[in-house]
């Protein structure tokens, strides 16, 4: 079965790695991945696909763009293209079929139903059997068992028993959850509905692949309220909303502790440094650091990276702006304090 390739598009890195490592594992087939619509048309023009999955809201081209895109490359203007939507009312039905899709999937996508497509357009296909008395051997896994609302079963049959890319999906879902919770606050702040409206529609496809159940119905309540034009039920659960978040974030932090600033993180000013700038320039930065003021902070490394500066300090922004662009506020506020 390796001479099947299969292409699986989403914006979400986690749900990816969960489908792909799914179809990878439990079809034997190759399964090459896109971040992007575009990602998607740029794979297609120098690949031929038996079968191609993308996700129906994406940001910047959504599935039906991304599947009108590829059906105008010739290597893939035939090529089966199934959405991945949640999704499957009679209007959304038939926008797939009006930009060319052969059909839908409801997330999460699970193995019979892949089964089905797969049965439907390649021949001979089986399925391997599933990992999952390995993988509940496996003494990460057993870690996870004592994580509180995960259904880790569930999140194991996701991945076909796969560990490690159940052990990869949690560690990018530690990673996503510190900055999904700025993400929200300012979207909100600025009546952002787009953000808000993408952030509870990636959130409930990927809490429902790892097992978040109660994570995943409350992100879809929220994206159904956005979708209905009712912002005050998101501003009233909100608050709710980011409480769950962090007790996910809480339990990941058992099993992925915080990685330890490098040493290196500590500068040195020289001696052509201004004490007194960079007392202001630290100052100021910590300041912003324990508002969670992201565009605040984004916008003053930005004045202050237009005038010229010594070494020093030039290296301590970018120190702050490599853990700025992670989310990181707690590395941004050790850098400034040890400094």
């Amino acid at each position: 079965m390796e001479s099947i390739k299969i292409l699986v598009t989403d914006d979400s890195e986690i749900n990816l790695e969960i489908q792909s490592s799914l179809i990878s594992n439990r079809f034997g087939f190759t399964c090459d991945t896109a971040l992007s619509g575009a990602d998607a048309i740029s794979l297609c023009k120098a690949k031929k696909y038996d079968i191609i999955f993308t996700d129906y809201l994406m940001p910047k081209m959504d599935g039906l763009q991304t599947a009108v895109e590829i059906r105008k490359i010739k290597l893939n203007e035939n090529t089966p293209i199934i959405a991945l939507t949640g999704n499957d009312d009679d209007e959304t039905r038939a926008l797939f079929e009006e930009a060319g899709m052969n059909g839908f999937l409801t997330k999460p996508v699970d193995e019979s139903s892949l089964f089905e497509v797969f049965n439907k357009y390649l021949e001979n296909v089986t399925m391997s059997d599933l990992r999952k008395e390995e993988a509940y051997a496996d003494a990460f896994v057993q870690q996870v068992l004592a994580v509180p609302g995960i259904d880790v079963e569930s999140g194991l049959k996701n991945v076909a028993g796969d560990r490690t890319a159940f052990q990869k999906s949690l560690r990018l879902l530690n990673d996503r959850v510190i900055s999904i919770r700025v993400e929200l606050k300012e979207a909100l702040i600025y009546n952002d509905v787009a953000t808000l409206k993408n952030d509870f529609h990636k959130m409930k496809g990927t809490f429902a692949y790892i097992g978040f159940k109660e994570a995943a119905d409350q992100s879809a309540a929220l994206e159904k309220s956005i979708s209905a034009g009712d912002l005050t039920y998101v501003k009233e659960n909100l608050g709710s909303y980011i409480d769950v978040l962090d007790k996910i974030k809480n339990s990941l932090e058992v099993l992925f502790p915080p990685r330890e600033i490098e040493d290196d993180t500590a500068i040195s000013f020289d001696d052509n440094t201004n004490d007194a700038d960079i007392a202001e320039i630290t100052t100021r930065l910590r300041e912003l650091t324990e508002d969670f003021d992201f565009n605040g902070i984004k916008k003053y490394l930005e004045k202050i990276k237009q005038k010229e500066q010594s070494k020093a300090v030039t290296r301590l922004l970018d120190k702050v702006q490599s853990k700025l662009d992670l989310f990181d506020y707690d590395a941004v506020l050790k850098i400034l304090t040890d400094n």
